[in-house]
């Protein structure tokens, strides 16, 4: 009960300073935000009816966010120094070349961390245009395309169970979203924002439910269907054709390394599919996902 109380304040303290951070102007107020954000996710690390509270992944994302909050502020403090600002937030972020930390988190952790990352905390993306405007095209043109990639091939060399595949997932809709903010408008990021949280949270729901990677039931396997591969009766295309519909206004080159990772990523999660073991023939388990 206390777990479920202390989550539940943590999450409500996200809310609030979430609206908050919007609603000033004073650097040293989205500063202190941004932390007490941060540290609203500490209380999921300690819910054992979810899984053993493992320690080393609370530990690393303690060294990150002290690390990414002292880049934050040196920025704040000191004008000619707003580059650490943008970086402390990118890492804060896990995008590249910084998403190592997201990787240890997620997979010594539990399902309510992973979800708390991928979907309240990320509303730390739709603060960077507020804070910093627009950037220089470069980052678009050649750091976007080279997370694409490397997130595209990551699911097919890094993927060891379902947090980390989660985690490809997660990072590519962080920079998604990042792109668009940065180069379409913030009204169309907050739109792809609350449509990839509701998505993103079926989907964690879902994959909470199998400890093993290779043992799904029938029921389970028409979620799958409906939640992750992109089909005209699938959720995941609905989201894809938003995420399509929002990148449209980007680059050339943004939009083709985009097509290229969410080819990449429907292929890995159709070969699954096919390579296990076969579709299970009842439906016994399917109660169990309504």
């Amino acid at each position: 009960m206390f777990g479920f109380w202390s989550v539940s304040f943590g999450l409500f303290t996200i809310s609030v300073l979430s609206v908050v951070m919007f609603g000033v102007d004073n650097f040293a107020i989205i500063w202190l935000c941004l932390e007490l954000v941060s540290l609203g996710l500490i209380p999921a690390f300690f819910v054992s009816s979810v899984a053993g509270v493992n320690f080393d992944g609370l530990f690393r994302y303690f060294i990150v966010s002290g690390v990414s909050s002292a880049l934050v502020i040196v920025g704040f403090m000191f004008t000619d120094l707003w580059l650490f600002s943008f970086i402390g937030l990118l890492i804060k972020l896990g995008v590249l070349p910084f998403p190592g930390w997201v990787y240890y988190v997620a997979c010594n952790s539990n399902w309510l961390v992973v979800w708390e990352l991928s979907t309240v905390l990320k509303c730390v993306v739709l603060l960077i245009p507020l804070v910093f405007g627009s950037l220089n095209s470069s980052f678009l043109i050649f750091v976007v395309p080279l997370v694409f990639v490397v997130l595209a091939l990551f699911f097919w060399v890094g993927t060891y169970d379902w947090f980390s595949c989660w985690t490809h997932i997660m990072l590519a809709s962080t920079m998604s979203l990042l792109v668009v903010v940065l180069s379409c408008s913030l009204q169309l990021g907050f739109c792809l924002f609350f449509v990839y949280c509701f998505w993103a949270s079926l989907v964690v729901w879902f994959l909470s439910y199998f400890d093993d990677m290779y043992r799904l039931s029938l029921g389970g396997w028409l979620m799958y269907m409906f939640l992750l591969v992109s089909h005209p009766l699938s959720l995941s295309l609905f989201y894809k054709l938003v995420s399509g519909y929002c990148i449209s206004s980007c680059s050339f080159l943004v939009i083709v390394f985009w097509l290229f990772y969410s080819m990449s990523e429907q292929v890995y999660l159709i070969s699954w599919v096919v390579n296990a073991k076969g579709v299970p023939s009842s439906f016994s388990s399917f109660g169990k996902f309504l």
